[in-house]
């Protein structure tokens, strides 16, 4: 049976972990690896065996093509690669990038290519975590029906789980990812902030409350974001809330704005709708605003 051939530009950290786990597919074959710089030998390390080039009408003709370079370059890429004596005929080409679509890669379509966007939801901060934790993510996928109807057997092969994207959401899709994944960090940022200003160092502090946001976690997927709600903001305690805000103003004044953003975000979120319970909401909006 005859292999499909894959060739990936961009070895950045996105682009080696595909290459790592996309070279596992006994029915796929790299044929082609392109950067636009030489990697260092650690970068270098992380890689298959198929040979990297510079020069992208170095690369052979390929079934399958990934574009994991940055979203600004897409296009740019796109253009030269269509510009090339390279045939494209009945290739798939998807590019990596959360927000913006497969019409990044038209001047690909008008060399016969089918063309997608195939965005993991993943941290790519570190590249081992990243490659154990690729099997089992979702793949927010996006383009034609021809290279969405090939990449999917691919995808699921991958132990991943396609998520078809309608073109006109891809932006709202990326928010999801964004705010599930970066802003968490932010928040944790917070917590060590606080941690540290009540002498508790930031891993002790990661720690203590990785085992907090994991229950969390579990519960708004068991239930729901509304259930999931704990603590003042829960029980509209507008006296901790006071409290807290005095300590920041006192000890950590540049994160006072974020929280008082968050707090009134969660008032919103909480599900009491009851006369007193809006009174209270009422009077806690007050003192955050």
């Amino acid at each position: 049976m005859k292999k499909i051939t894959l060739n990936i530009l961009g070895l950045g950290k996105v682009g080696r972990v595909f290459a790592q786990v996309w070279s596992r597919l006994p029915e796929v074959e790299i044929t082609g690896l392109y950067h636009r710089r030489p990697l260092s030998s650690d970068e270098q390390a992380q890689l298959p065996t198929a040979k990297v080039v510079q020069h992208l009408n170095q690369l052979p003709p390929a079934d399958l093509w990934i574009i994991a370079v940055s979203d600004t370059s897409i296009l740019e890429v796109a253009t030269k690669l269509s510009q090339t004596t390279i045939s494209f005929q009945q290739a798939v080409v998807c590019h990596c990038s959360g927000i913006l679509t497969a019409e990044e890669l038209l001047p690909l379509q008008a060399k016969g290519a089918a063309i997608a966007s195939c965005h993991p939801i993943l941290t790519f901060a570190a590249f081992e975590q990243a490659v154990t934790h690729f099997t089992g993510c979702y793949i927010g996928l996006e383009g034609d029906s021809l290279a969405v109807q090939r990449l999917k057997p691919l995808l699921i092969a991958l132990g991943t789980h396609p998520l078809e994207i309608p073109r006109q959401a891809k932006v709202l899709y990326h928010l999801m990812a964004v705010v599930s994944g970066n802003f968490v960090a932010i928040l944790l940022d917070f917590a060590a902030k606080c941690a540290e200003k009540s002498l508790i160092d930031c891993k002790m502090a990661m720690r203590i409350v990785a085992p907090l946001m994991e229950s969390t976690l579990a519960n708004a997927i068991l239930h729901s974001p509304a259930e999931a709600l704990s603590g003042p903001f829960s029980r509209l305690d507008k006296d901790s809330i006071h409290k807290h805000l005095d300590a920041l103003q006192q000890s950590l004044p540049a994160q006072e704005a974020l929280y008082k953003a968050l707090g009134k975000a969660a008032l919103q979120l909480n599900p009491d709708i009851s006369l007193e319970a809006n009174g209270k909401k009422e009077a806690i909006y007050n003192v955050l605003s």
